[in-house]
């Protein structure tokens, strides 16, 4: 699932807005994840290609200022596999970034599929083609100097924060980092993001309840949480 969402925003110089406003518009999109047939269909000899599987909506990508998407199957080398316990091959993310995605969220229940040896590994092969990521990171050293992620659209500062429910029973073991849904550190977080000159907070969440259409009573309270901290865009995934 695609959305797309548009803002328009003054530049703020002091207490004075400066005119004209700006607009700038965000696309976020997910869960992507490869099942075993999906594997195989992209399978050409020893290699994988997902082209045509973006050809449809790479226009619609590419039209947006920025791009995040919420990449769901770990990047954990062979043998590549399906549900239960993702791991996509290495050509699955460049294609994503080939499609016009900016923003890569690896915080989600299959983030630990390959354990943590597959989640640092999916790290290094988004940092190998020049992605930027966020969620789990391969040290605290990573996670300090990374985390918020900010980036300047169109003169706008944005902050991105990205947290999960769970990792399906897996623990992260030292020295990799998984942001998990805790309003202690989230409050902290959003704090450093105000402190960095933020103008604009966005919050992704991998929440709820799969296959359930409406939000259950935490979702609700974490949103109401996220809104009076100062998170001014909640994007929630997985159901």
């Amino acid at each position: 699932m695609i959305g797309l969402i548009s803002f328009l925003a003054p530049l703020i110089l002091g207490q004075a807005p400066v005119v004209p406003a700006t607009e700038i518009s965000l696309l976020f999109a997910g869960d992507a994840m490869q099942h075993k047939a999906q594997i195989q269909s992209a399978k050409q000899g020893e290699a994988y290609d997902y082209s045509p599987c973006f050809a449809d909506i790479t226009h619609e990508i590419a039209a947006a200022d920025y791009a995040v998407v919420n990449l769901e199957s770990p990047i954990g080398g062979q043998p590549y596999t399906g549900y239960p316990c993702f791991s996509a091959p290495d050509e699955f993310p460049i294609a994503l970034q080939n499609a016009g995605f900016d923003l890569f969220l690896t915080a989600n229940n299959h983030c630990l599929d390959r354990y943590t040896r597959g989640a640092i590994r999916t790290l290094h092969i988004l940092d190998s083609i020049g992605a930027d990521h966020i969620g789990t990171y391969d040290s605290k050293d990573s996670f300090e100097r990374f985390y918020p992620f900010i980036t300047s659209i169109k003169g706008i500062r944005i902050a991105f924060l990205n947290y999960t429910y769970g990792t399906n029973g897996f623990t992260p073991h030292s020295p990799l980092i998984v942001n998990y849904i805790d309003e202690e550190k989230i409050k902290k977080d959003i704090f450093r993001a105000k402190t960095l000159s933020a103008d604009l907070i966005v919050a992704c969440l991998h929440w709820g309840d799969e296959y359930q259409l409406l939000p259950n009573k935490r979702q609700e309270d974490l949103a109401d949480f996220l809104a009076k901290e100062g998170v001014q865009l909640i994007i929630g995934a997985h159901p």
